[in-house]
């Protein structure tokens, strides 16, 4: 059985089929910019009382930048710190230390990969909060404060790591 096209639904049939074969054309290299600034992983480490370093992989050469704030919605003071050029020989990894910090604060921070060392601004990706990572800065060495530390080891019965005074690794 057919079925007879009238002229409404030509238009709307129509109208749709243009639209998503010239939109095609505009968001091709929107896509292709998305994969080429991609982050492959953020990470923090040697966190003191007024500094830490920023680890970041992205997939080209370029600059690792990285916006830092005590916001964790990047409103008010946003700094911006551009750090030194990524590579191959680098396997794409750098690292940025983020200096004059406030003891005993919380920052926010993303990185990003730009092209070149002058280009600054905030990201696009902020939206994204697979991008944004968060620390703690330790506490002045004046301040008394309370420390944990946490023990984690492989429990899966090779009997190496295991503290017998302790009730979680009793037998």
């Amino acid at each position: 059985m057919t079925r007879r096209l009238n002229r409404r639904s030509f238009l709307a049939l129509s109208t749709t089929s243009a639209g998503a074969i010239l939109s095609y054309k505009w968001l091709k290299p929107a896509t292709a910019q998305l994969v080429n600034d991609q982050i492959y992983a953020i990470q923090t480490g040697d966190v003191t009382a007024t500094s830490a370093i920023i680890w970041a992989r992205g997939n080209r050469q370029s600059n690792l930048a990285v916006d830092f704030s005590t916001s964790s919605n990047f409103r008010g003071l946003v700094n911006t710190i551009i750090g030194s050029q990524v590579s191959a020989e680098t396997d794409y990894t750098g690292t940025l230390e983020l200096s004059g910090l406030r003891p005993d604060t919380t920052y926010y921070y993303q990185a990003r990969f730009v092209k070149d060392a002058t280009s600054g601004g905030l990201s696009q990706l902020r939206e994204n909060e697979d991008f944004v990572g968060k620390f703690r800065t330790a506490p002045d060495s004046e301040q008394n404060r309370t420390v944990r530390f946490v023990w984690a080891a492989d429990m899966a019965g090779q009997g190496w790591g295991r503290n017998p005074n302790l009730q979680i690794t009793a037998r």
